[in-house]
């Protein structure tokens, strides 16, 4: 017993119970229909049918008792339960269609020459209008059964007040829109708080990958390589291996033993007469990872260059008798493992910092190395001491900040960008 605005009230502590899954002393584990509808607060009847429709659980105790676990789940989700049996039980009705005293909540809080004061819903939903092809639902009350709405009190105004002043306040700067929608949607952001946010990003960016330039360059295990192929997923035709300081560490056409395509010649210029006598890959091979072992190999567009080595190392091992797979792990692995591989092309695109909207991320840009191995490597490393040439202890506000360029969805082919 407790006293309250006085006079005496028994106090039963339904809420301070123990948490889901663990009972107290003398709390119950399981439930009865019954049992279970008056702890979740439910009626019967909408405990029933709730089980029935699938809204709770069906019994999970000796298959007629409902576990603790499963009530206390239904007692936290009760209104949403009595929402969801009401929807059920309401006829359906097609947009424009439903009975002129069926209306939204939003119809009963207008005025209208026969009815001068707005209204909210006081009985159970009695109708269901699906739209949008069925993606969204509006639920409908009888204006028979609604009551005047309540004037707010004062401090539900001035709470009303305070949500819309801040929903038409910068996150950033403070500063009050005159409309809610002159602010970015997400961040809640003014006009020039959305710019300087992007210019930050790019600086930052930027740096970033000048940073990643400058160690490359710095690193003594560093090593540029670079391919042509037959064609886009085909095999190796040149390769080519350049140090930090651009040195010539490995230059050679390849016999690929396959035809080669016309359109990729027509981009590298090498055809079959420029490969007689040249070394296949396997006579190579010994030479390339022994140049590769143990480096920091830096490619622009890695993905194709690798890909393009692992059929070589794949096409060999298969010569050689092995399983597809067991020379993927035997053969391949090792010697993908042997070195590490870096995207020149991605650290490229960060620094340049034309970024695309659609795609939230920054546009590849064409090498232009002239379309031979040699000459990529030699262009790729330009690229990062270009990079690493902006790098400033404090960059300023404008530096690194781009043309939003690329918004009309150039797509380009991976192999394209690879010259």
């Amino acid at each position: 017993m407790y006293a309250q605005d006085g006079y005496c009230r028994l106090h039963i502590d339904h809420e301070r119970e123990a948490p889901v899954g663990k009972a107290r002393r003398g709390q119950r584990t399981d439930y009865g229909p019954g049992q279970a509808a008056a702890r979740a607060g439910l009626s019967l009847g909408e405990w029933r049918r709730a089980v029935r429709s699938g809204l709770i659980q069906r019994p999970d105790v000796d298959g007629s008792r409902w576990s603790a676990t499963v009530v206390e789940r239904a007692r936290g989700s009760r209104a949403s339960i009595r929402t969801q049996l009401q929807v059920l039980a309401a006829p359906e009705y097609r947009w424009g269609t439903a009975p002129e005293h069926l209306l939204t909540r939003a119809q009963l809080a207008q005025t209208s020459p026969d009815r001068a004061v707005p209204l909210r819903p006081d009985g159970p939903i009695r109708g269901v209008v699906h739209y949008r092809r069925g993606r969204d639902t509006l639920y409908l009350y009888d204006v028979r059964e609604a009551v005047p709405k309540r004037e707010p009190t004062a401090a539900q105004t001035a709470a009303v007040e305070r949500r819309k002043l801040a929903a038409r306040t910068c996150a950033g700067c403070a500063k009050v829109a005159d409309d809610r929608n002159d602010l970015s949607p997400t961040k809640r952001l003014c006009p020039a708080c959305v710019a300087a946010f992007w210019t930050r990003k790019f600086t930052d960016d930027r740096q970033t990958a000048a940073a990643w330039a400058r160690e490359v360059l710095d690193d003594p295990a560093t090593v540029f390589l670079d391919t042509e192929t037959t064609d886009l997923y085909g095999y190796l035709v040149e390769i080519s291996v350049v140090d930090r300081h651009g040195q010539v560490l490995l230059d050679s056409l390849v016999d690929p033993r396959a035809e080669i395509e016309p359109g990729a010649q027509a981009v590298h210029g090498i055809g079959s007469a420029d490969l007689v006598g040249a070394p296949t890959y396997a006579e190579l091979s010994e030479r390339l990872w022994a140049v590769l072992r143990g480096r920091r190999v830096i490619i622009y567009n890695v993905g194709f260059d690798i890909g393009v080595l692992r059929r070589e190392v794949l096409r060999a091992a298969a010569e050689l008798g092995p399983e597809p797979r067991e020379a993927e792990d035997r053969d391949w692995g090792p010697l993908e493992r042997s070195a590490r591989w870096e995207c020149a092309m991605e650290w490229y695109a960060q620094w340049y910092g034309e970024w695309d909207h659609y795609h939230r991320d920054y546009t590849w840009q064409r090498l232009g190395g002239g379309h031979r191995a040699l000459g990529d490597c030699r262009a790729t490393r330009e690229r990062l001491v270009e990079m690493a040439a902006s790098l400033a202890p404090a960059a300023s506000a404008g530096q690194g900040q781009p043309a939003l360029a690329g918004l009309d969805g150039d797509d380009r082919d991976v192999g394209d960008l690879h010259a």
